[in-house]
C-alpha cells in the first residue's frame, strides 16, 4: 500500500469516526435541558432552563469542536 492509500484510509476513517463525538454532543445538550427539544430551538428559553447545568452543555460544544476538528484532515487531502 503506498502513501497516498494510506492517507486516504486515515481521512475516511477519521471522517466516520467524527460521527461519535457528535452523537456524544447531541446527548450532553439534551440532556443538559433535561431532554426538553422545544429549548434546542430558542435561545432565550435555552439559558432559562439551563441554570446549574452549563458544565454539561459546555461539554456538549467541545464534542462539537472535537468532531469538526477531525474533518481538517480531509479538507486538506481535498485541496492537495
Amino acid at each position: 500500500m503506498n502513501d497516498g492509500a494510506k492517507i486516504r484510509n486515515l481521512v475516511g476513517w477519521l471522517a466516520i469516526l467524527s460521527i461519535v463525538p457528535i452523537i456524544g454532543a447531541f446527548i450532553a445538550a439534551v440532556a443538559a435541558l433535561d431532554f426538553d427539544f422545544d429549548a434546542l430551538q430558542d435561545t432565550t428559553y435555552t439559558l432559562a432552563t439551563l441554570g446549574d447545568r452549563t458544565t454539561l452543555f459546555w461539554w456538549g460544544w467541545l464534542l462539537t469542536a472535537i468532531s469538526f476538528s477531525m474533518w481538517v484532515p480531509l479538507v486538506m487531502y481535498l485541496c492537495r
